[in-house]
């Protein structure tokens, strides 16, 4: 079994165990997932929602400020 990954607990991704991972059963998958629009949308809002948005603006200001104190030294 395998254990949930906090994606797959907030609804926004599917976890399968290697083993069960063929072309057979992501063919399968994807297929239900297109059958039913409205779960795409619940799991991509989900996904939003576990992510941080703004991170690369984050990231880069951190850079940013390290670079002006290594100026400063």
């Amino acid at each position: 079994m395998v254990s949930q990954r906090p994606l797959e607990l907030a609804g926004s991704a599917i976890v399968m165990e290697q083993t069960h991972f063929t072309t057979d059963r992501v063919a399968a998958e994807i297929a239900r997932l297109a059958a039913a629009p409205e779960k795409l949308t619940e799991m991509a809002a989900a996904a939003r929602g576990q992510g941080i948005l703004d991170g690369a603006d984050r990231l880069a200001d951190l850079v940013m400020r390290m670079v002006e104190l290594g100026a400063q030294a």
